[in-house]
């Protein structure tokens, strides 16, 4: 089992390397935040949790998107956009379109996952009836962020 989640990581970072540079953020999104063990990585430990077809087709929805903005590609941002293309009603078509649109009125250079998740939910949202707006972030979420800003302005 162990070797051949590193062999699935390494053919998975050659697919999509071009785009994401670092495997690690490959690793992460195989395997959510136990990724983040370094050296659980390092000493063989490390294993893949989520499903491998799903990764797969969601960096390709990322990598499309990495052509508008590269920056989306960081860990933080790619593991957010995880969560946003799994969403029941994410439409990937919408999210290119209003991405291109307003890429440059509301990306920020966030690091932290839940502010990507509101980021993302303001420009898929942007100009769309509120009936149909979709929500990433969970009410904790925005907790988090809110205090890192009142920190930061403080």
């Amino acid at each position: 089992m162990g070797v051949k989640d590193y062999t699935n990581l390494i053919e998975m970072w050659q697919e999509f390397r071009p785009k994401i540079k670092k495997i690690g953020t490959i690793a992460t999104l195989l395997s959510s935040a136990q990724a983040r063990q370094t050296s659980s990585f390092n000493n063989g430990g490390w294993k893949i949790t989520r499903n491998l077809k799903t990764t797969r087709a969601n960096l390709t929805l990322l990598v499309d998107l990495a052509d508008i903005q590269s920056k989306i590609t960081n860990r933080s941002a790619a593991e957010a956009f995880m969560e946003v293309a799994t969403h029941p009603k994410y439409n990937h078509k919408s999210m290119r379109k209003s991405l291109t649109l307003y890429n440059k009125k509301f990306w920020q250079n966030y690091s932290t996952k839940p502010e990507f998740l509101m980021m993302f939910a303001d420009i898929y949202n942007h100009n769309r009836n509120k009936k149909n707006h979709l929500h990433f972030a969970t009410p904790k979420d925005i907790e988090a962020v809110a205090n890192a800003r009142m920190r930061r302005a403080a």
